[in-house]
């Protein structure tokens, strides 16, 4: 049976909220079940099942919603299950017609990673230990002279693989293989699509999303070294951008985890601006902190994750800061270096 998932979270809606309404074609507005509510304040979509009130700031997913408002777990896994699947498929389309984790492109044979050596040794000299580099598949293409990444659609599905050269000089560093395949004797790969995908969010979001999400906490980084550096610190739920700026197409992927996103991008302007994007973007299903850097490297442009050591990393992970009160600290950091007239 195909669910109508619009009918069915409207139906939940009426069940459990009073003086509901629809404003417009994707929302209801209610009376607030988690306050004192006189005045209508509690807008949930319709489409997504994310709710967010507008006086006390309650926020969420269908999820926990359900478990917020006293459905036992047994219950919603008996009675909602099929319901919450349906719903976590159902987000919004963008223009091009294409969804999340949904790829033009099919996706690589795991077996051509076979192709690749063990990993260049620059990497083990970095600090990265082997069982690190072998958890996150790293190899070593000597055709091209490039380190690999593989990576994964939230499925799990190999859908590219990007290369770090290791010759001075050359050009991008860091690139998506596309003629590359053809050292191989296969076809260049088109319309594969980064927006869609956070880095190791395959081995992260589904377990979260299936044991607990409204008990979660994922730290979001900027690029494979910074993900595998916080990984080798214990922080395993980490995910990482493929540039700085988190498009809808991620963040939706955090849409159905109610934790805590901690926010670690680098430390240089598009970094900053990337963590803005991304706080603001989160804030409505999400509690948001920001790992900042430590003293020593606060005014270093350059500084990255894994310019940490693994101890400090952990510290500024256990003092990250709310991200409205970081944005805040920001700004008047900000205004402090800008030059008087």
């Amino acid at each position: 049976m195909i669910l109508d998932v619009t009918s069915e979270v409207h139906d939940i809606a009426q069940r459990y909220l009073h003086q509901v309404r629809s404003s417009g074609s994707e929302n209801v507005i209610a009376l607030c079940p988690f306050h004192d509510d006189h005045s209508a304040s509690f807008a949930m979509s319709v489409v997504t099942g994310v709710y967010f009130c507008y006086a006390c700031h309650a926020k969420g997913n269908l999820f926990t919603f359900l478990r917020e408002i006293g459905v036992p777990r047994s219950v919603i896994d008996q009675k909602y299950k099929t319901l919450l699947q349906a719903v976590r498929e159902a987000s919004p389309a963008p223009k091009d017609g294409t969804r999340p984790g949904i790829f033009r492109s099919d996706p690589i044979p795991d077996s051509f990673l076979g192709l690749f050596d063990y990993t260049h040794p620059s990497l083990l000299d970095s600090g990265f230990e082997e069982g690190t580099l072998h958890r996150f598949e790293v190899g070593w293409d000597r055709w091209h002279g490039r380190i690999t990444y593989p990576i994964r659609d939230i499925q799990g599905n190999l859908v590219a693989i990007s290369g770090r050269t290791v010759h001075e000089g050359v050009s991008p560093r860091y690139k998506i293989y596309d003629r590359e395949y053809q050292a191989w004797n296969l076809p260049a790969r088109i319309g594969w699509d980064r927006r869609m995908v956070l880095y190791n969010a395959h081995q992260v979001i589904p377990p979260l999303v299936t044991y607990d999400p409204t008990h979660t906490s994922i730290i979001l980084v900027e690029g494979y070294k910074a993900a595998m550096w916080v990984w080798q610190t214990g922080l395993m739920n980490v995910v990482a951008l493929m540039g700085s700026y988190l498009s809808w197409e991620q963040a939706w992927q955090f849409q159905w985890l109610s934790g805590t996103v901690y926010v670690f991008l680098d430390n240089d302007h598009a970094g900053r601006g990337g963590t803005i994007e991304a706080g603001n973007a989160l804030l409505s299903t999400s509690s948001v902190k920001v790992i900042e850097y430590p003293e020593r490297l606060l005014e270093d442009d350059d500084a990255q994750p894994d310019s940490l050591t693994q101890d400090e990393v952990l510290e500024q992970y256990a003092g990250a800061e709310c991200y409205t009160n970081w944005l805040e600290d920001f700004l008047d950091r900000q205004q402090a270096r800008s030059p008087t007239e």
